[in-house]
């Protein structure tokens, strides 16, 4: 995705890169005979494959795709697991996360934030307070920080206006438009699932696990910048 849409727009290009992961993983999971019933378009996946351009991408699949992310941030499932087994992270942090990789894969002018043990590099690594310019170092940092990074610089990039846009990319932006609310509020909706959780454990919905499960990943993703 941010060959098609290059680095100057790589934070959209990370909120359509976790929908074709959530895509292509439907796809996995799903019985051929029973994708077309249940929606999932793998004419979609295929198209955006070999897309060389942005402008060669149709609306249709960029609403196809916007719509599986939008559907994700509102319909967040407790206690999900990614592919490799570990806990899955809630999509906007997802989005946050490849955004970052991406961040990563443009190198940096001055040294590098991490040091090989991955961890911030005393004197380049930011501390992602208000003010400190910095860049994190994003494999040490929690997925909050990462979080407030995507939203900071996906301002950033927005505000950046060139002489000539292409069609693809005006197409894009008015897409993503529609999404950053919801990106912007993840957070709240992490710290909103950890006291529900206690409410349902009361009301015998929950158990004490799923909702120690619940609490531990919001405190993971809240805690402090390492300093």
């Amino acid at each position: 995705m941010v060959d098609l849409t290059g680095f100057r727009h790589s934070t959209r290009a990370a909120t359509y890169a976790v929908a074709m992961q959530i895509l292509r993983q439907q796809l996995i999971e799903t019985d051929a005979a029973r994708q077309a019933s249940l929606g999932i378009d793998k004419d979609v996946f295929h198209r955006v494959m070999k897309a060389a351009y942005l402008d060669q991408v149709a609306t249709y699949d960029m609403h196809y795709l916007t719509t599986l992310v939008q559907h994700r941030l509102i319909h967040w499932q407790v206690g999900g697991r990614a592919t490799a087994g570990s806990r899955a992270l809630p999509t906007a942090f997802r989005v946050a996360r490849v955004a970052a990789a991406y961040r990563d894969a443009q190198g940096y002018f001055s040294e590098y934030p991490c040091t090989p043990g991955a961890m911030p590099r005393a004197g380049s690594a930011g501390t992602g307070a208000e003010g400190d310019e910095r860049p994190l170092c994003f494999v040490a940092a929690t997925d909050r920080a990462i979080h407030r990074w995507y939203v900071d610089e996906s301002d950033r990039q927005a505000r950046w206006v060139p002489e000539r846009e292409h069609d693809g990319m005006q197409r894009l932006a008015g897409f993503v438009s529609a999404m950053l609310v919801l990106l912007d509020l993840a957070p709240f909706i992490e710290m909103f699932e950890a006291v529900v959780a206690d409410d349902l454990v009361t009301a015998r919905v929950f158990t004490p696990a799923e909702a120690d499960m619940a609490a531990e990943r919001a405190d993971g993703l809240f805690c402090p910048f390492p300093e």
